[in-house]
């Protein structure tokens, strides 16, 4: 019984933790990607708003993705674009081989720092880190950003559609928007948000409850024990008595029987096999 008390107890108790953990789990998760989003939103409105056109009395580029000067909505610098080399020998970003320093940047006031800037225009690609470190998209990842419908302009209430990719070559997961460029000369901005604050805060949040809550069902299964056996006491007394008077010879003759439990408490279960097994011994001597 002490066995199954416990037991049940503890089961009782990791239900509950599970369903508190999950609950409070997934309430953060839910309020973390709608802070995303909203963030998302905002530097997608930022973005569309950066045109990609020199300012007048300016060179242009020629669309292949070479240097230029800078503009509202590029910045000059040598190093790579999407792959091609712009003329300056740059050193790797730490943290992942295909950032890199320099180049081609996509130069857009006001977005925030780890915001990635995509533009695709007539087939060249330049994909920016805020701020100022460029990615060298891989074949794959292309095809990934390709594969997004552009939507038009995001305006001061619209939501633009969010999609979550995996883009390996820049380092992980981002929620991403697509949006074509407002001069309606094909281009296309894709802004993204890494998931990689929002995944390690989801683990650590896991990693605390999973901790948390073992303690607590340990401390449970502990306390429970000590608090069954203490409960259980009356009846121990019980069962002790009983076993006495089972060993004595009650068939030799006049035997002295043992006195009956102190506890007799009709209003407990345990009282009220007390009463009935004193009651008993009374009808025995």
């Amino acid at each position: 019984m002490r066995g199954r008390l416990i037991a049940g107890l503890v089961a009782l108790l990791a239900v509950a933790c599970a369903s508190v953990g999950l609950t409070s789990y997934y309430a953060v998760r839910n309020s973390l990607y709608s802070d995303l989003n909203a963030q998302l939103q905002a530097a997608t409105t930022l973005a569309y708003r950066c045109g990609d056109e020199p300012p007048p009395g300016s060179d242009s580029a020629s669309g292949d993705g070479t240097a230029r000067p800078s503009s509202p909505g590029m910045g000059k610098a040598g190093g790579t674009v999407g792959g091609a080399a712009t003329g300056k020998t740059t050193s790797p970003v730490p943290g992942h081989p295909n950032w890199i320093r320099g180049g081609l940047a996509l130069d857009c006031p006001g977005l925030g720092t780890g915001t990635l800037a995509v533009r695709i225009k007539l087939g060249s690609w330049a994909a920016t880190l805020i701020p100022g470190i460029q990615c060298r998209l891989s074949a794959a990842d292309k095809r990934t950003l390709n594969s997004l419908s552009p939507s038009r302009s995001p305006g001061p209430n619209a939501v633009a559609p969010t999609y979550v990719r995996d883009l390996h070559s820049a380092g992980g997961d981002f929620v991403l928007t697509a949006t074509r460029d407002p001069d309606g000369d094909g281009s296309v901005y894709i802004t993204g948000l890494p998931l990689d604050g929002v995944h390690d805060t989801l683990k650590d949040i896991a990693l605390t409850e999973l901790v948390v809550f073992a303690a607590v069902l340990v401390a449970a299964g502990v306390l429970g024990t000590l608090w069954v056996r203490l409960s259980l006491q009356p009846l121990r007394r019980v069962a002790a008595t009983a076993s006495m008077v089972a060993e004595l010879p009650l068939d030799s003759g006049e035997v002295a029987l043992p006195a009956g439990v102190a506890d007799t408490d009709p209003a407990t279960e345990t009282g009220q096999v007390g009463a009935a097994f004193n009651r008993m011994l009374g009808h025995v001597q």
